[in-house]
């Protein structure tokens, strides 16, 4: 097991980012989404390192990325629309660095909502949600040229008790998706930072990645 870092440049800036490969090879991959950069959101979050634990677990490799702005001196935030950019050429990159034609994608607050763009954009093989914000998906696109494109597999996951992003977002969102396939889990009494949940929820996305892995989604090379 180790961690690496691939090189990741968006606008003449470099993407600070985490490679780990499990030491018998990716057969799986996906890209990991952090909370928002303006409120200490980075790629080493709480929330984040249980996904990556999870999928590490699960066999996966995991691609982690600081969006611009977040860890370096020589690059600023640059809004929701450069998270996107951030996130899709994070994407290629894992797809060219595995060689696997699909990835799953997962994000949590602000990198759910940004997780959600890259669901519409590409043909990814799952797509995991947790507390994304309905607001932070239309300041790049109107949801109406975002959300019906999401066809992959998607787990949306919100807490009831979130004070910070209301799980009604999570609601309109998922009224909006084009996926078929298709699971809303809303927590009750959980807040927006899963504190005391958090083993729950990798119990919850684990579930997830072996109901995929049954029915021979979700795992793609």
């Amino acid at each position: 097991m180790r961690d690496a870092r691939l090189a990741i440049e968006v606008d003449g800036h470099q993407i600070d980012n985490l490679f780990w490969t499990p030491e018998d090879g990716c057969g799986s991959s996906a890209l990991l989404l952090h909370p928002h950069p303006l409120y200490g959101g980075n790629m080493l979050d709480a929330v984040v390192s249980m996904i990556h634990r999870t999928l590490a677990e699960n066999g996966f490799c995991t691609l982690r990325i600081n969006f611009r702005g977040v860890g370096r001196q020589d690059s600023v935030f640059a809004g929701v629309g450069g998270a996107v950019e951030d996130a899709l050429m994070a994407h290629a990159s894992l797809v060219r660095a595995t060689k696997h034609s699909q990835v799953g994608v997962l994000g949590y607050s602000f990198g759910a909502s940004v997780a959600l763009h890259v669901a519409a954009e590409y043909d990814v093989a799952f797509l995991v949600a947790l507390s994304p914000s309905y607001k932070i998906v239309e300041e790049v696109k109107e949801s109406q040229d975002i959300l019906p494109r999401i066809k992959c597999p998607v787990l949306l996951v919100h807490g009831s008790k979130d004070s910070v992003v209301p799980p009604s977002d999570s609601e309109l969102i998922a009224s909006q998706i084009g996926s078929k396939d298709f699971t809303m889990e809303i927590l009750e009494g959980v807040g927006h930072f899963y504190h005391e949940s958090l083993d729950f929820v990798g119990r919850t996305l684990s579930e997830f990645l072996e109901r995929l892995h049954s029915k021979g989604t979700g795992r793609k090379s």
